[in-house]
């Protein structure tokens, strides 16, 4: 990444209790769905952006365990938690890199990265225009740019402020973005058009900052499989949206 290093507000932690981490660390179901939702756009060679304290590595190692994935954690306080992770849990992680893009962007370039992923991330970078212009010039030739962050300024609330986000995306936004640096948009969409309701509830409607386990558990069993079933690919609005741009042939 190319702007401040990543601290503990960011990356969904919660800079106050570290409630959130250990909310989302039960939500297996939700981040399936997720994985699985991306999956067709993911190649040999992965750079996981933003790797926090390895909530996705662990899904991901399991799921590219004979592809070459690759993690990067800019933020001081994660990192340690992250390399300890990967260590005792033997995650098939190639290497851990720790700082940004820009820090590491020389030996990154040689991996011949043809996946970045970046998931409930860029939200939390102030710059991200340039962080996407980064990213692009890391990938090989074709490869894709894989992001998944939350949606719509109309639920931005005292919890996104709490875990540092500086903004929502509208599907427009991102989209743009991504082809202000040259991507072909291979796919865009809301995701998780029920859990935006109940976030406008609870932490706009009510202005709570705060989530329980038992709350994220019974959302990720008892509501995740039954949206998964049924929510259709084209949505007018979610709770996120998946963004994915491929890199043009030079």
């Amino acid at each position: 990444m190319t702007t401040k290093a990543i601290e503990a507000g960011d990356f969904g932690y919660d800079a106050v209790d570290g409630n959130y981490l250990e909310a989302t660390s039960i939500t297996q179901n939700y981040h399936n769905w997720i994985l699985d939702s991306i999956h067709k756009h993911i190649g040999k060679n992965i750079l996981e952006v933003g790797a926090g304290v390895g909530l996705v590595t662990e899904k991901l190692s399991q799921k590219y365990s004979q592809r070459n994935l690759y993690s990067l954690e800019p933020s001081k306080v994660m990192y340690p938690t992250l390399q300890k992770k990967v260590r005792q849990e033997k995650l098939k992680v190639k290497n851990l890199f720790k700082g940004t893009i820009t820090d590491n962007f020389a030996k990154l370039k040689k991996l011949e990265l043809n996946s970045l992923i970046y998931i409930n991330v860029l939200e939390h970078i102030e710059d991200d225009q340039t962080e996407i212009k980064e990213a692009y010039n890391l990938l090989a030739k074709n490869g894709t740019l894989v992001t998944f962050s939350p949606a719509g300024m109309w639920l931005y609330s005292p919890r996104d402020k709490r875990t540092g986000h500086y903004r929502r995306y509208s599907l427009e936004e991102k989209v743009d973005k991504l082809k202000k640096v040259g991507f072909d948009i291979v796919e865009a969409r809301y995701f998780d058009i029920f859990g935006s309701l109940l976030w406008w509830g609870k932490f706009k409607l009510l202005k709570s900052d705060k989530i329980s386990q038992g709350q994220s558990g019974f959302y990720d069993k008892r509501v995740v499989p039954v949206m998964r079933a049924i929510e259709p690919k084209w949505l007018p609005f979610g709770k996120n949206i998946i963004v994915i741009g491929k890199k043009k042939k030079l």
